[in-house]
């Protein structure tokens, strides 16, 4: 991939930084205005963005509009999927089924390859390192933020399916999206900023938490998981890092082992 910037790239980066900014604004909308209206934004967004992939030449373009749709659409299924009436663990499975799909689809059509089942320019030890990184950070997430588990939330006894889903929703479908095909177009886009953008994106679809403190830890972690997929070529660490983070942070894990 070439990341030297031209007089080519002058109108992409212009184009795609319109396009991250919309994003990251809509994200503000759903936290400081509201459910339908963020919902409103998001959708008019996707439609443009799905448009601007029928309409545009280039390929760098056509590349970053149909992967950076996905983004809108996460937002979309997570504000409208989620029911009172079945449990979390269904409705995060439901959510990561259809964003797989649409991501599959995406990769297809933006041409970017399936990651890799190997670690790319890295050993497995560093890989398991990485990976199992995610237990303390969730540890040391849950002591600093300590939420609400979903186990409390009125969606009865957690289950080992429950937590498979959250890990493959949040672990593989997230990193699959944010840090193999959003990163991907925005280094195409931006250069070696690329990463560090897509962190930023990261972090701004926390803005609903209203913690400022939630948004800065996912950029942090955006910015690590991101440089190391980058210099390493290999997203399946950091997806099982970011999967065991959320059984603890958003399952309550310690509380498992006392059930």
């Amino acid at each position: 991939m070439n990341l030297r910037l031209g007089k080519r790239q002058l109108p992409i980066i212009v184009a795609a930084g319109v396009a991250v900014a919309a994003i990251a604004q809509a994200e503000a909308v759903v936290a400081l205005v509201g459910a339908t209206a963020g919902a409103i934004y998001h959708g008019v967004l996707l439609i443009v963005l799905l448009e601007a992939y029928l309409i545009v030449d280039g390929p760098t373009e056509r590349r970053a509009a149909v992967v950076l749709a996905l983004l809108p659409l996460l937002r979309l299924l997570s504000l409208t999927v989620p029911s009172p009436l079945w449990p979390p663990a269904c409705w995060q499975g439901a959510i990561a089924a259809l964003l797989l799909f649409a991501a599959a689809r995406a990769a297809r059509l933006a041409g970017v390859p399936w990651p890799a089942l190997w670690p790319g320019r890295w050993s497995w030890a560093a890989e398991a390192h990485v990976a199992l990184s995610g237990v303390e950070l969730g540890l040391v997430a849950l002591a600093v933020l300590r939420p609400v588990p979903l186990a409390g939330s009125g969606a009865g006894a957690l289950t080992i399916a429950g937590m498979l889903l959250l890990v493959f929703c949040a672990g593989v479908v997230e990193e699959l999206v944010f840090r193999h095909l959003v990163q991907q177009v925005l280094e195409e886009c931006f250069g070696r900023a690329g990463f560090a953008i897509g962190a930023a994106l990261y972090a701004s679809t926390f803005a609903g938490s209203l913690s400022p403190l939630a948004m800065l830890s996912a950029g942090v972690l955006g910015l690590f998981w991101g440089l190391w997929v980058r210099s390493k070529g290999s997203v399946w660490s950091v997806a099982a890092a970011h999967g065991l983070l959320n059984v603890i942070l958003l399952l309550g894990w310690p509380q498992l082992l006392v059930r």
